[in-house]
Order: structure tokens, then C-alpha cells, then sequence
């Protein structure tokens, strides 16, 4: 993803460290026909009515977080989210409208700076939208390969940065009429061969500024915007960072995310760089911002987020905030979850955003906490469903982000939130919600109780330096795998006393571990490996009571995206790239079924009985399959985010009975109840739908 700011733009890269990738978001899957509600019931009309597909009882979460702004006077926040733009009261919090969008066709959104208007990328045409209506006030002509969109702090002018060192600006009076529209390119660098680390334009419109990497290096550049002439100065200072901001005056550059380095402060006057910077006594960057008039400066690393006050002096310009007793005021300490920092317009309050979703405002003279929004989440990992009075499925928690989770438990008779909790720097949490694995890449796993956060256990005996390790732990939390690159899988029992070596090393397969599964009752566990030089992918199904193999399947092509097995572990679900879902007897290794044409598998779930299967995609649609015993007979029920969804199958065969409008985009969480009557399914888009899908499937077929 790419997330797109008045001020700046980051870049999110599908590769490499997932701390980094989640620091960077895009905005873009915002629809185009809009639907305000602005009563007093706002959040329960949204939650158990408000454009509900067919089918759903519930939605819980407001969707992943894009953008946020204030509007211009500081006494409302305005958030853009992958469902919708929900507006707030900075003060109290309260919900003040909530504008619902249908489609998913944008490629783009972003928020001016005053929240007041933003502006859609659709069809080859940019539509600005003032926000209290939720209609255009104007359209403009799209060029051909602009691909990101960002407003002049100022809201007066909209870049588009496009490809091949394409930049369009339109210029726009005080009453948003557009005065001026000019193209230039960015000299001879082609950006289509870039990959941007970071990216900002000067307030005034007049600088654009990016480092990049190209030609296995990195590199800043600096453009005159009027002229589009490259200036020089700087570039080997800032060519490391990650995020960019100009000063409100446009005179200062800062720049950070260098390694151990702090913030750097680039002078666009002199072309000289400002020292002391501001170091920071921890490393793990991650993000900066001005005060609108520049009074103040935040910086959030793994410590927390700190602010900063300006001096008279420009050596250090700089000072720490300090509170009444005189210490540096530390926001969110401890944490490093921050990915994104506002400050209110009239520079008394600070707006943080954590990679879990969660929305605080701080006052930062005290460094008290304000307001909290925690109904917005990231993308949804797991679903678990628990008791609540003796009744199970009262209860579902819920589990977003990566490596810094987000848990939230919800009352799904009522849909409120009943709690919310970060865990930060973990790779894996248990099915039952109850411990949490960290890898610190030093040859040991770390086993933490996620209620009290205490480390119950260290295993001991895991290879160094393979930082893309899969680990999986049993539903009782008990056993724990991993592998990774050297294609051995070690097994270790949390309550084991010794624990200085794995259980089991389990070994015969020759590629790195790709995927890791328990079965419900923690005795078998299921890997796969692909192997490069055929591509074909073997799977292997491993006795943990004496780490014996049971037998090897080698029938998938490409890599196996998903391992599941059934309640009762009689059935194992693999879904691949090849396209295919394929169901196998954990017995005698028998191939049950397969489901072709299955492209973008992201989640499978067994229901209860073991006579239907759930399969989440990519798409949005979540496809119910009938496996009690005829499976020629496919598919049962589709419920679908996509109006021309496709059509699946098994051996070629197609039977839908329906397609609802559902998620807006993966679905990469299932879950059934125990009694199996309702599946949640959790999305890439911060929601999560309760379906009855049993009424559903009974419900006679449209023969139309």
C-alpha cells in the first residue's frame, strides 16, 4: 500500500521488514457512490443495519485506517477508512457522521489539510468532494499513469506523481475554483524503475523531494516544481531516510529512519545541513511531524513518541517538552506502534495513529491522554470465539496487525467493543488467544502469557540469522513448531522443564519450511516446502509423540498459501497458488477432494460437523462448500464483495446459488461458533462480518 498525507508520501514495499512495511500505507479502494448517515444512532445502525449484505447479522470494526485530518477550527477529526470516512468530536470522541461508500473502482483518496475536502481518482477522471456533503464540486481531467495524489499543506494546490518522473499540479483559489494546471517531468530520472522510500512536497508547492532507491543504491533528489530542474545539495546526507517532511515555512527539510541516526534537518535556503540533529537514545524509527506554524516537533520511535519545542537559538533548535517535574514528556512509552502524527491546528494537542488502528489525541504540554478511537483496526489475522455466561460464541476476539498485534474482544449480542490491547514485537499468538511467541533472531523463542505479558518460557536451539521463520503453536498453546531456511521444523513442549534443546528436530525435507499447522488436539502437525526445482510442493504430516513422519503428499504445484485441518483432525485443507484447494484423509493420505479454479486463497475453515468448508479470497468472498459426501456437488453459497465475482468449482463443475456484497478486500480470517450456527469472517479491511450462513444456504436459489 501507499498512504498519501497533505505533506508528505510514503511508499509501502511488499518486501523485506514487516515493521517497515506496516510503517508505510497507501490510500486507495474508496468507492464512489456515498451514503451519509449523521443521526443519533450512528454506531448501531452501522454495526446491525446499515448496508448489511445479505445474510450478515453483524459487522464489528470501522474499517482500516487511510488518512486523517482536522478540520480547520481543531473541533473535528475527520478519518478516511476502507469502508468509509467517519467524522468525530476532537474533544469528546462522540461520533458525528459517518458517510458509507458502495464500490470499490478508486484507485485513490486523500484528505486536504482543513479535512474539509478530498479528492477521488477513478475511471481517468479526479473528483474533488467536499466533505460535509459528500459531492463533487469538481472534475478534473486525469493524465494517463498518475498514481498518488497529495495536497499542498495549504489545500491551494494538488500534486499527482505519476510514472516515469510525471508530476501534474492543479492550483486552486480561495473558493476551490482551479486556476492552474501544469505538467512537468522530473528530468531523466524514469520512475518506473524507482522504488520510493519516501516522498514529500514543500508547502508552498514549490519543492518536491524523494529518496529512492535505483541502480542497487539509494538516492535523494530535490526538484524545483515551477521549472522542473533537479537542484543539488544534501543528497548524501538524508539519502538513507524513510520519511520526509517539510517545515511549514518550506525553508527546512527533516528528515529521518537512518539507522541510530535521529532526525537530520536539511536548510533549503543554504543547502546546508543543520547540526546537532535530534538524536533519539533508541533505534527503531519510525515516523516525524511539524506543528502547523512550526512551533513543535513530534518523533515517535520503539521508546514512544516525543515532542519538541522550538528555540530561539539554532544550535539546538530544538528542546524536549518537559512535564511539571521536569521530565521529558514520553507519549505511548514503550510502545512502537506509532505510524502516524498530527498536530491539532491550534498546536495544543498531538493525534497518534498505531499500526492496530487505535486514534488517541494527547495534550502535549502534560502528555495526558484525551480522546481514544479504538474501533478501527488493521487487517484482521485471527477470530476466536469464547464463552460469556456459560454460553459460547458470546464472545469474539479478534487479532489485527503484524509483529505489533492488536486484540480486541467483542459482545456480538450487543456489537460493542469490550476491550483493546497492543502486544508489540511479537511474531505469532496461540488459537486460543492465551500466549504469544517473539523471535528475536538470537537462537531462542520467547513464550509470553498475553494476559500479564510475563515470559513463561525460552526455547532454546533455534537457528540465528533466518529472520523469515515460520512458527506455528498448538490450540492449547502447549507445543510449539518452527522452520525456516534450513529446511528443518523443531518442535518444543511449552511445559517442558528442559528446554534447552528442541523436543524434535524434525528433518526430510530439502527447501525452507513454507507453512506450519497443528491439528486441534496438538499430536500432528502438517509442513510444506517448495521444492525450486520442480515447483512442486511437498507436504509431510509429522506424529509429535514421537516425531515420526507419517506420510509425504506431493501434489500441489507453486507454493502453499494455506494448512488447516478439520476439528477432528480426520481432514487436512491446503490451498495453493496452483489455484486449487485440495482435502486430504489424515489417515492413509487419501485424497478427498479437489477445488480448481481457486485463485487468491487467503483463509480456510472447517465448520464443526466437518461438512462444510469456508474459504476466504482475496476478493473479498467468502465461498461455502458442501464435503459431506458428494463432491461433485459444489459449491453452496458465495457471499461476495464483487457484483461480477467468479464462479467456482470443483473438476470444472459451477452451481452458485447467490453472491452478496460482503468485505472490500481479503478475507484473511474465518471462524465458526461452536455449535457452528454463525462464521465471522475478519477482512484486510478492519471488519469483520457475522454471517448466518446456515439461513442462508436454505434459502431457495434464484433461478433467474
Amino acid at each position: 500500500m501507499i498512504m498519501i498525507n497533505y505533506r508528505r508520501l510514503r511508499l509501502n514495499e511488499y518486501s523485506g521488514n514487516p515493521m517497515k512495511r506496516s510503517h508505510r500505507s497507501f490510500i486507495l479502494l474508496i468507492t464512489s457512490i456515498l451514503v451519509i448517515v449523521t443521526d443519533d444512532s450512528i454506531a448501531q445502525d452501522y454495526t446491525t443495519s446499515w448496508h448489511l449484505p445479505e445474510g450478515a447479522i453483524m459487522r464489528l470494526g470501522r474499517g482500516t485506517v487511510n488518512d486523517i485530518a482536522y478540520s480547520e477550527d481543531g473541533s473535528q477529526i475527520t478519518i478516511v477508512t476502507s469502508i468509509g470516512i467517519w467524522i468525530y468530536d476532537a474533544l469528546s470522541g462522540e461520533d458525528i457522521k459517518f458517510i458509507f461508500t458502495e464500490n470499490r473502482d478508486d484507485k485513490t483518496i486523500s484528505l486536504s489539510p482543513d479535512g474539509v475536502t478530498y479528492v477521488r481518482a477513478s475511471s481517468g477522471k479526479i473528483q474533488l468532494y467536499d466533505i460535509n456533503t459528500a459531492r463533487p464540486f469538481l472534475s478534473l481531467l486525469e493524465t494517463e499513469g498518475i498514481t498518488r495524489y497529495i495536497f499542498t499543506l495549504n489545500g491551494r494546490k494538488l500534486i499527482g506523481v505519476g510514472k516515469e518522473g510525471l508530476i501534474r499540479a492543479w492550483t486552486f483559489d480561495e473558493d476551490r475554483t482551479l486556476i492552474r494546471t501544469k505538467e512537468i517531468r522530473l528530468g531523466s530520472v524514469n520512475l518506473r524503475d524507482v522504488r520510493f522510500d519516501a516522498v514529500a512536497i514543500s508547502p508552498d508547492g514549490k519543492l518536491f523531494a524523494a529518496v529512492y532507491f535505483f541502480q542497487r543504491a539509494y538516492k535523494f533528489g530535490l526538484w524545483d516544481l515551477d521549472t522542473g530542474k533537479r537542484l543539488k545539495g544534501v543528497t548524501s546526507n538524508v539519502r538513507y531516510a524513510t520519511v520526509l517532511e517539510f517545515s511549514p515555512d518550506s525553508k527546512v527539510l527533516a528528515s529521518g529512519g537512518q539507522p541510530h541516526s535521529g532526525v537530520k534537518f536539511a536548510d533549503m535556503e543554504s543547502d546546508e545541513l543543520r547540526v546537532p540533529h535530534i538524536r533519539l537514545t533508541n533505534s527503531g524509527f519510525i515516523t516525524l511531524a511539524y506543528s502547523p506554524k512550526g512551533n513543535f516537533f513530534a518523533t515517535a520511535n520503539r521508546d514512544g513518541v516525543r515532542l519538541w519545542k522550538k528555540t530561539i537559538e539554532r544550535n539546538p533548535p530544538w528542546t524536549q517538552i518537559k512535564d511539571k517535574e521536569n521530565r521529558p514528556v514520553l507519549l505511548n512509552r514503550g510502545k512502537s506502534d506509532i505510524v502516524q502524527i498530527l498536530f491539532s491546528p491550534d498546536e495544543t494537542t498531538l493525534l497518534t495513529l498505531s499500526n492496530i488502528g487505535t486514534v488517541n489525541t494527547w495534550d502535549i504540554t502534560t502528555g495526558e491522554k484525551r480522546i481514544s478511537l479504538t474501533k478501527h483496526t488493521s487487517s484482521i489475522r485471527m477470530l476466536k470465539f469464547s464463552k460469556a455466561n456459560g454460553v459460547h460464541g458470546n464472545r469474539l476476539t479478534s487479532y489485527s496487525g503484524w509483529i505489533n498485534w492488536g486484540i480486541r474482544q467483542w459482545d456480538i449480542r450487543l456489537g460493542e467493543l469490550l476491550f483493546t490491547k497492543s502486544i508489540a514485537g511479537h511474531d505469532v499468538i496461540s488459537p486460543d488467544g492465551r500466549i504469544s511467541i517473539n523471535d528475536r533472531n538470537d537462537g531462542s523463542l520467547y513464550v509470553w502469557n498475553v494476559k500479564d505479558m510475563e515470559n513463561i518460557a525460552t526455547l532454546k536451539g533455534q537457528p540465528t540469522q533466518d529472520p523469515y521463520k515460520e512458527i506455528t503453536i498448538s490450540s492449547n498453546g502447549e507445543m510449539v513448531a518452527s522452520g525456516g531456511k534450513d529446511a528443518q521444523i523443531r518442535v518444543w513442549n511449552t511445559k517442558d522443564p528442559e528446554r534447552d534443546s528442541p523436543l524434535f528436530i524434525l528433518k526430510g525435507h530439502i527447501n525452507p519450511i513454507e507453512r506450519l499447522a497443528f491439528s486441534a488436539d496438538g499430536k500432528t502437525l502438517a509442513s510444506s516446502s517448495l521444492n525450486i526445482n520442480n515447483w512442486k510442493t511437498e507436504i509431510r504430516l509429522w506424529d509429535i509423540n514421537d516425531g515420526s513422519l507419517n506420510f509425504t503428499i506431493k501434489k500441489h504445484r507453486f507454493s502453499v498459501k494455506v494448512l488447516v485441518f478439520s476439528h477432528d483432525g480426520s481432514i487436512l485443507g491446503s490451498a495453493a497458488n496452483d489455484h486449487t484447494v485440495r482435502l486430504w484423509d489424515t489417515v492413509d493420505a487419501t485424497q478427498i477432494a479437489t477445488l480448481r479454479n481457486q485463485k487468491g486463497v487467503e483463509s480456510l475453515r472447517f465448520a464443526p460437523d466437518n461438512k462444510t468448508l469456508a474459504i476466504g479470497k482475496w476478493d473479498g468472498t467468502v465461498s461455502l462448500w458442501n464435503i459431506s459426501h458428494d463432491f461433485k456437488v459444489p459449491i453452496l453459497y458465495t457471499l461476495s464483495s464483487v457484483l461480477n465475482g467468479i464462479i467456482d468449482s470443483i473438476q470444472g463443475e459451477q452451481d452458485v446459488i447467490s453472491k452478496l456484497e460482503g468485505h472490500r478486500l481479503a478475507v484473511s480470517a474465518l471462524e465458526f461458533t461452536q455449535d457452528g450456527s454463525i462464521l465471522a469472517s475478519g477482512s484486510r479491511d478492519g471488519t469483520i462480518l457475522l454471517w448466518d450462513w446456515r439461513k442462508v444456504i436454505a434459502k431457495p436459489k434464484n433461478k433467474d
